[in-house]
């Protein structure tokens, strides 16, 4: 009880607070737009048509947009939901991983590219042109 005493009761809530916060935040700093890399659509096409069992698609749009049309074998996942400390097993299985939104104006698919690459995903893209992009090349979809 000396120890405590000598940091002063009324410190010991602030400082659970903090190692709550640090803890929270994965204990590292964010990550900037430069850190993402870009993919254009006529690379992840290739991807696709390579059967390139390595590479998962995700989209990050609304699971009602998702369902609604995407990229052929591509999975949803909701940016809310997303739990960096137990990601689905598709993800930790793959060696490269697209995420998509509409277009290039996506907040939700940049932010979830961001957290998979906070989360340690080592070949995280960004398909700039999302799905718009790919549908304006004629490219395949799945409803």
């Amino acid at each position: 009880m000396a120890k405590l005493s000598s940091i002063g009761i009324r410190t010991i809530p602030y400082l659970l607070s903090a190692i709550a916060v640090f803890a929270s935040t994965g204990c590292s700093t964010s990550v900037s737009d430069k850190a993402i890399t870009n993919i254009a659509i006529a690379d992840a096409s290739k991807k696709i048509e390579a059967g390139s069992s390595g590479t998962v698609f995700v989209d990050a749009r609304s699971a009602s947009e998702h369902a609604e049309r995407r990229i052929p074998g591509s999975i949803h996942i909701d940016l809310r939901d997303f739990d960096p400390q137990a990601p689905p097993a598709v993800l930790r299985r793959a060696r490269e991983i697209v995420v998509y939104g509409n277009d290039p104006g996506s907040a939700t698919a940049i932010a979830l590219t961001k957290r998979l690459l906070k989360a340690d995903f080592k070949r995280v893209y960004f398909m700039r042109d999302g799905l718009n992009g790919w549908v304006a090349r004629s490219l395949p979809t799945e409803p």
